[in-house]
This record gives structure tokens, C-alpha cells and sequence, in this order.
């Protein structure tokens, strides 16, 4: 494992290892602490445990002693194919996210998971804390009901400080016009603002700042109509003035990139989606000549 830790971070790759371990392994006392010593020393970042029970007294006391020890080996964690989240993450804030969630590793894949679950996960699952939801499909032949822009909505719609998206780099590599949107999208935010109109498995629009920099992240819940968020409230630009880049679907197939060169909280901007589709901003601020 040190030669994988070394090769993933030799030559600027700057790549860090997650390891995969079946909880059950784990249960132990001195075996888990053996185990998690060794892949710390080793200098993987996070272990991704699975497989820690469904919920019971048994299981969550499981996941309790597997957290305290990654926290003593300084390990990330990840729960996989466990349960639910209950806010643990406040006391854990090494929990990086939890799975037990019906996402796009589902077997079926995106043609199982229908739009209207992209859109009610922010108000219902994602509320007990961050999800291992598996999202951004950024394959045109494997999208189910959601649109290429949905897809790449629920980068910035699902909450989670280690996200795993689904896309082959390659795709993500034919898509030239997301190259300065995928390498500046932040994994955790600053403030978030649900915009008006959002309603759980329906539209939903969330404003969200990382920084100094706004993104805008819209889904449309409804695969059979169009649906838009006329007109939005920009105040939250306060008094600067922003840049913007906007990802839409293209109406004739694929994703549509738009530049707007100057935007403020005055601005008159619509979200217009297609049905199941999504939205992706991202305001810069404009830097003046000092």
C-alpha cells in the first residue's frame, strides 16, 4: 500500500487513497486498532467501511468504535452500505459521508432512480448529514430520466466533503466547455440559500457559497414537463459584481455553456430546465484594477 500511497502522490498527481474493509472485520478491539495503525502508516487519507449493520443497537455501537479509532489514527471515514445518518457527523466531523441510499452504483444503475428522487434528497436523507450518493453520469447512453445538466447538478445539490462521481475520466475529459467549472467546484460550503419555488421531489434551486465565489445548482424533479424558476432574487451578490458561467441542457441533446461577462444582485436571471432537467452556475467575482 505505501507504493500506492507514494506513486498517487509522486510527480504532481497529488491523488490521496481510499481504503476499502469490511466492517465486520473490525470488530475486534485489537484487530481494529492493528488494522486502522496500519493503513495510517501506511498514508492512505480514508477508510471506506461496509457492510456495519442495518441500524440496530449492535451496529451502531460497531460504528461508534470504528469512528473513535479512525479519529485516533487521524483516518477520514466513509460508511458504505450502512444506515442512515442521525447528525453523528457533528460529533464526528471526520465522517466524510454515509451511503444506505438508493444512488447511480444501484444495480440498473441512473434508468432505476427516477428524477423526483434527485430533488427530494436535500430536504429528506441529506438532512441527518452527508451522502456517499454516487452522482454526476456524465454518460449520454446511461442517463435514465435525468438530463446530462441534472446529472451535473447533483455535484453541488448533494452534500458530501468526499464525493464519488460515476463518469469514466474520459468523459469527463469530452466535455471541454466543464473543465473550469469541474476544477473550481467545491465539495463544502459556506452558506447555502434554498431559493423560492423549491418544493421536496419536484424543482428544486439552491444558491451556495464557497468563499467569495456563488454557485447556483438547479434540478427539475419532473421528467414529463419543463419547469423554470423565473426571475430570481440575486440579492445575495450583495454589491459586487460577478462573472458567470451557466451550464444548461441543449434542447437539440447534450450540454449548453453560456457566458454572462457582468451580473450583480440587479441582474434579471431565469432558470429555464428541460423535463428531468438540471441547471449549474458559477459566479466569479469580478476582480477590479486596484
Amino acid at each position: 500500500m505505501r507504493a500506492l500511497v507514494d506513486y498517487g502522490h509522486a510527480g504532481g498527481r497529488n491523488v490521496d487513497i481510499v481504503v476499502w474493509k469490511d466492517a465486520q472485520a473490525l470488530t475486534d478491539p485489537i484487530l481494529r486498532e492493528q488494522y486502522l495503525s496500519a493503513v495510517a502508516t501506511a498514508g492512505a487519507t480514508a477508510i471506506r467501511l461496509a457492510y456495519t449493520g442495518l441500524g440496530n443497537q449492535r451496529s451502531r455501537e460497531l460504528e461508534k468504535a470504528l469512528l473513535d479509532a479512525a479519529a485516533r489514527h487521524q483516518l477520514q471515514v466513509i460508511i458504505d452500505q450502512g444506515t442512515q445518518g442521525v447528525g453523528e457527523n457533528r460529533t464526528y466531523p471526520h465522517l466524510m459521508a454515509r451511503a444506505g441510499l438508493r444512488g447511480l452504483a444501484w444495480p440498473g444503475g441512473p434508468a432505476e432512480i427516477p428524477a423526483s428522487h434527485n430533488t427530494a434528497l436535500p430536504f429528506t436523507r441529506q438532512l441527518g448529514g452527508p451522502t456517499d450518493y454516487k452522482v454526476v453520469s456524465l454518460d449520454a447512453n446511461n442517463l435514465g430520466p435525468a438530463t446530462l445538466a441534472q446529472q451535473l447538478a447533483m455535484s453541488g445539490l448533494t452534500i458530501s466533503p468526499i464525493q464519488t462521481w460515476v463518469s469514466h475520466p474520459f468523459l469527463l475529459n469530452s466535455h471541454p466547455e466543464l473543465r473550469s467549472l469541474l476544477s473550481s467546484l467545491p465539495t463544502v460550503w459556506d452558506e447555502s440559500i434554498v431559493l423560492p419555488g423549491s418544493t421536496i421531489g419536484g424543482a428544486i434551486a439552491i444558491a451556495r457559497r464557497s468563499g467569495q465565489q456563488w454557485f447556483l445548482f438547479a434540478a427539475n424533479g419532473d421528467a414529463s414537463n419543463s419547469y423554470s424558476f423565473g426571475n430570481i432574487n440575486l440579492g445575495f451578490l450583495a454589491n459586487r459584481h460577478y462573472q458567470a458561467l451557466v451550464i444548461g441542457d441543449d434542447p437539440n441533446g447534450g450540454l449548453l455553456r453560456v457566458d454572462i461577462p457582468d451580473i450583480n444582485q440587479s441582474s434579471s436571471l431565469s432558470i429555464d430546465m428541460l423535463a428531468g432537467g438540471g441547471f449549474v452556475a458559477m459566479l466569479s467575482p469580478i476582480q477590479t484594477a486596484p
